[in-house]
C-alpha cells in the first residue's frame, strides 16, 4: 500500500513530465518588417542627393521621411511616383515593399520584393527583408527558403543566421536553430541574438540552465514580454526552482497573454511546493478562463487526489 507521501511524489513526477511535454511557443513580435533604420536610410539618401540631384531619388527620399514618421500610404505614393519616373530604380521597389508590409498588403509587398530581386538579384538585403516579412506573417517555410538562399551566397553575415534560427524554432527545428544562433555569435559576438528564441530552443532541447541564461539577458536588456517570463518560468520549474517559476508566472500574468496556461503552470509549481490548496485555486482560475484546458483539468484532478479527494476530475484520464 503506497503512503500518501509516495503518491504525491509520483503525482509530481507525472505533472513534471506532462507540463514539459506541452510547452507552447509564441510568435514573437520583435521581428520587425524593417531590418533597417529608416532615419539612417533617410540620412544616407540625403547625402547622396546633395552630391548628385535626381528627381526619382528625391521622391524616394520623401517616401523614407514619411515612412519614418508612420505615414505609410504617403510613402507608397512617393515610391510609386519614383517608379513611374524610373521603373529600374531598385530602391523604390524595395522601400515600397517595406511600406506595404507595414500596412499588411501581402500581395503588393510580394510583388514589389519580386521586382526588386529581379532588378538586383545579388543584393542580399532584398531577399533577406522579404524573408523577415514572410516570417512576420507566419509564412515560415517561405522565410526559411529566402534565408537559405541569402546565407548560401553570404555565409559570413551573423544577422542572417540569427533570423534563420528564430524561423527554424517556429518550425520545431530547435537543434537547427541552436546551430544558427551559435554560428551568429561566432561570426559577430555583438550581433543582436534573439535570446528569447534561443532560450526557447534550449528549453525545448532540455538545456534548462542555458534557457534561463538567455531569457535573463532578453528580459534584462531587451524585452519584458509575456513569453519571456513564461518560458523562463517553465525552465526554472524544470530545474526545481519552483518559487522562481511562480515569480515569473506572476510577471507573465501581469502582461495579460495566455492567462489560462500561465495559471496552469503556476498551479503545477505550487503543487511541487506542497501548497495544494493554492494550486487548486490556480487550476480553477485557469478553467474559468478556458474550460477546454486538459492540463488544468489534469492538475486539478491530481491536486484533489493529493488533498484526499478520490473523485478525480474525469478529464485527467485523457492525458
Amino acid at each position: 500500500m503506497k503512503t500518501m507521501k509516495t503518491k504525491i511524489a509520483l503525482y509530481k513526477k507525472i505533472i513534471q513530465e506532462n507540463s514539459l511535454r506541452r510547452i507552447p511557443f509564441f510568435h514573437s513580435s520583435h521581428l520587425e518588417t524593417y531590418t533597417y533604420d529608416l532615419k539612417q536610410e533617410f540620412a544616407n539618401y540625403t547625402r547622396e542627393l546633395t552630391k548628385k540631384p535626381c528627381r526619382s531619388k528625391a521622391l524616394v527620399l520623401d517616401g523614407l521621411k514619411k515612412a519614418a514618421y508612420g505615414d505609410y500610404p504617403g510613402a507608397v505614393n512617393r515610391y510609386t511616383n519614383a517608379i513611374r519616373i524610373n521603373p529600374g530604380l531598385v530602391d523604390a521597389w524595395f522601400y515600397r515593399a517595406g511600406a506595404h508590409s507595414r500596412m499588411e498588403n501581402i500581395t503588393e509587398l510580394n510583388h514589389d520584393y519580386a521586382k526588386a530581386i529581379c532588378l538586383d538579384p545579388d543584393n542580399p538585403k532584398i531577399k533577406f527583408n522579404r524573408g523577415v516579412c514572410h516570417a512576420s506573417y507566419w509564412e515560415f517555410h517561405l522565410a526559411l527558403s529566402d534565408y537559405n538562399d541569402v546565407i548560401a551566397k553570404n555565409p559570413s553575415i551573423a544577422e542572417f543566421y540569427s533570423y534563420r534560427g528564430w524561423t527554424k524554432s517556429m518550425l520545431d527545428d530547435h537543434l537547427g536553430a541552436l546551430k544558427d544562433y551559435n554560428r551568429a555569435s561566432v561570426l559577430n559576438p555583438m550581433v543582436r541574438i534573439f535570446h528569447s528564441g534561443r532560450g526557447f530552443a534550449r528549453l525545448a532541447t532540455g538545456d534548462f540552465k542555458g534557457a534561463i541564461e538567455d531569457l535573463d539577458i532578453e528580459i534584462t536588456n531587451h524585452s519584458q514580454k509575456f513569453e519571456n517570463f513564461f518560458s523562463r518560468g517553465i525552465s526554472r520549474m524544470a530545474i526545481g526552482d519552483y518559487q522562481g517559476a511562480i515569480d515569473d508566472f506572476n510577471q507573465a500574468l501581469l502582461k495579460g497573454s495566455w492567462i489560462h496556461e500561465t495559471y496552469t503552470q503556476k498551479g503545477f509549481a505550487l503543487f511541487h511546493l506542497n501548497e495544494f490548496e493554492s494550486a487548486l485555486s490556480e487550476f480553477q482560475l485557469s478553467l474559468r478562463k478556458s474550460n477546454k484546458n486538459p492540463m488544468a483539468c489534469f492538475g486539478k484532478g491530481m491536486t484533489k487526489l493529493a488533498l484526499g479527494d478520490k473523485c478525480m476530475h474525469p478529464a485527467c484520464h485523457i492525458l
